[in-house]
Parts: C-alpha cells; structure tokens; sequence
C-alpha cells in the first residue's frame, strides 16, 4: 500500500513548563484510528481524558511522538505520523461513517484536506483533525485546548490500518503541558524565530538587544502545506512595558505610524521555510520594544478562513 505522507511536519514550541504537570506517555496501535475504513481491519482509537493529560480547556499541550511504527509488511520500523482530534465526548462511532467522532471541536494545524481510504477511494479527513507529527519533517506540535473539549483522540493517519505493525512496541505518544506564550498566535502552522548577533531561536520569546545588532528573523512552516502562500512578517515598535497593538484576535501589530512589513512574499524561501529578514536594530533606543510577527494569508487551510499568525515576538531594546 501507498502511506500518506503530505509534504509538512508539525511545528512545536518549546515553552517552558515550570509549575506543569509532568508529561504522559501512551503507547500506540498502529492499527488504531478515529479516520473512517473501508473493508479493513482496524481497531477503534481510543479517547484520552484530558484530566489524565494535567490539562484543561485554554491551556497549552505539545503532542509528540516517540519510537515508529511500519506503515507496511517487510517496511521500516521507523514511521512516527500522527494526527489528532480533539472532542466533548468519548465518543466513537462506527468505522463506515466519515464523522466518526460527533464531538470533534476544531483546533490547532488543519491536516491535508485530500485523503481517502486504499479500498473504495472513499473520503476519510475530518474539518476538525489537526497533524502532530509526520514520518520525515519534524516532530511535535503545540495546540491550544479547545473550549469545550474533554477527551482527545490520536492515531495514525493512513489510507489502510490491517498491515501497519510496530514489532518492537515502542510507538508512543508523548503529551507535555505548556505555559501560554507571552502574545500567542493562532496556533496553526507558522513558527517564528529570531536571534540576536546569532543564529534565530524559537525560544525565548523574549530578547534583549544591547546596542546595534543585527537580529536574524525567520518565519518557518515546518508542516509545509503552506506554498505557494501569502505570507508576511510584520513589525511594530512601542514602549517597553507598554500593551502591544491588537489589530485583530491573535495580531499584536498596528495599526500605527512605526508599523510596516519588513517583507513577504507567496513562496516558501526553503523548505520548511516561508522567508527571513536580517534586521539592522541601531543603538541608542532604549526603552523600546520591537514586536515582530508572521503573518499567512490562506482561504483553504486556516481555521477562520483567511489568516493565521505565528506567536509574536518582543526585541528589547536595552
């Protein structure tokens, strides 16, 4: 069989957890699912309450996973793609039905749209699943819990379940609660990092910039569904300590006379990569903050229908 592999690997954050429950590790099935099947053999996926997770509805949750699975006889057992659906119930329907889970609230990066079972082409992808992880890019999302959601269901996302196997069993999946970023984003498929006189870094969030510097920034879509694309990555400058602009939910940037784009463009510079800006940040401006954030304008695969945006970061200016 063909396995599904989209060109995008889930992008994760690596906040703090300081005063978090610790993370839950859960072994999974590879034959396991919540995806409609057609004249297969799978088994139901399980629903995981979040209360076991340490988290609740608002909060922050990186999935990820470990070990692999082989998605096919005599394969390698190294494929790690997950995906997932969180839910108000711990319900499952039957497996020939396309909304198996009836209480599926969206939340997080939309998966691939185009998916379909091996047997009989029928379509088995959800509006309300999102990608945690996939078999060659990256690792890990960060998703913000949905209101309304007490369980979560996770699997692999595959046009067949009978033949996948995981011979050595050590195909799991890991869930650490996150401390909410500083000025989130909406959570999707974008990452921002930037760096000070050196390499861009997701974390902090938070930079200080003594005198001038150059300040590498880089907007990343480590999913890859994103291209060709709007995109942008947007500056604003304000006082240090003073509330950033909220031009829309989720936008901390303008409107305003010190707010401008520093570029864009509507393909991926990389792979992996949406575009970067080698910002030259002058000394003698303490006191001020520059806000910098990535910005995508998509019709098909943002959740609100039209734009979605990394978490903001903050360059302060000492």
């Amino acid at each position: 069989m063909v396995e599904f592999r989209p060109a995008f690997a889930a992008a994760f954050t690596a906040l703090a957890c300081a005063a978090m429950p610790a993370q839950t590790q859960i072994q999974i099935d590879p034959r396991a699912t919540f995806y409609r099947t057609n004249n297969d053999s799978a088994s139901p996926a399980p629903a995981i309450p979040l209360t076991q997770l340490g988290v609740a509805p608002g909060q922050w949750l990186e999935i990820r996973t470990v070990g692999g699975f082989s998605h096919m006889q005599n394969y390698p057992d190294v494929n790690r793609n997950l995906t997932g659906v969180f839910s108000s119930s711990a319900t499952l329907l039957s497996e020939s039905l396309l909304n198996r889970v009836p209480g599926a609230i969206a939340a997080g990066p939309i998966y691939e749209p185009n998916v379909a079972t091996w047997s009989g082409g029928l379509p088995m992808n959800i509006a309300e699943d999102f990608v945690a992880c996939v078999f060659d890019r990256g690792n890990g999302v960060a998703v913000k819990v949905p209101a309304g959601a007490t369980h979560v269901f996770v699997c692999v996302m595959d046009s067949r379940y009978d033949d996948n196997t995981d011979p050595n069993g050590d195909y799991a999946v890991v869930f650490t609660p996150l401390s909410a970023p500083g000025l989130p984003g909406t959570g999707e498929h974008l990452v921002l990092a930037t760096g000070v006189n050196g390499p861009a870094t997701v974390q902090p969030e938070i930079k200080n910039v003594s005198g001038a510097a150059n300040v590498a920034i880089e907007l990343q879509e480590p999913f890859d569904l994103l291209d060709p694309t709007l995109w942008f990555l947007v500056v604003d400058v304000i006082a240090t300590g003073s509330p950033p602009n909220s031009l829309l939910p989720n936008v901390f940037i303008g409107p305003g006379p010190l707010t401008f784009v520093l570029t864009q463009g509507t393909a991926s510079a990389a792979p992996m990569l949406l575009g970067s800006y080698l910002l030259q940040v002058p000394a003698g401006f303490n006191g001020i903050t520059i806000v910098v954030q990535g910005v995508v304008l998509d019709l098909t695969m943002t959740r609100n229908g039209w734009y979605e945006t990394s978490n903001a970061h903050q360059l302060r200016l000492m």
